[in-house]
């Protein structure tokens, strides 16, 4: 399991070096994939990051578009207008995380844990936050068109509208 983990992150860190050369020749960022690390307007597209610790990483104006997030730490990280189009973040923990102006459509966020995090102005049309812990969080002008809210808890959730008995935002 352990060789397993290290023979990923060293595909990671080789990808994110070519990531990182690319973008430095567009002029982008540098990008660093660990917890604290930095990736501001850098397209990562679809990467595989399942269970990563990437607490406190920046990822502001970046691209995550498809990438798997499953179980991954994003607690308090900077993803504002970021996007996360079609990314499976279920089960990841985004507590406290800035999500704001991010684009989370059709995102899987099954079963995450957005208890604190900032969606101000997010796009979640089509999102699946299926058992999410939206506990004090803040949706204010987010987009939620057909989004799905079934079981989870909107207990203090700043502009979180009420969802009909399916647990669906209908407009």
């Amino acid at each position: 399991m352990k060789s397993t983990f290290l023979l990923i992150l060293s595909i990671l860190t080789a990808a994110c070096a070519a990531t990182t050369a690319a973008a430095e020749r567009q002029g982008a960022g540098r990008c660093t994939l660990s917890s604290g690390g930095l990736c501001v307007e850098v397209d990562l597209g679809a990467l595989d990051l399942e269970g990563a610790d990437l607490a406190r990483a920046d990822f502001s104006r970046s691209s995550l578009r498809g990438a798997n997030l499953r179980n991954a730490n994003l607690r308090n990280v900077d993803m504002d207008m970021t996007d996360l189009q079609g990314a499976n973040l279920s089960s990841a923990d985004l507590r406290s995380a800035d999500l704001s102006s991010a684009d989370l459509q059709n995102a899987d966020l099954r079963g995450a844990d957005l208890q604190g995090a900032d969606l101000s102005g997010a796009n979640l049309r089509g999102a699946v936050l299926d058992g999410a812990n939206l506990r004090g969080a803040k949706l204010v002008g987010t987009a939620l068109e057909g989004a799905s809210f079934r079981n989870a808890n909107t207990v203090a959730c700043l502009g979180c509208p009420p969802a009909n008995r399916d647990g669906v935002i209908d407009r």
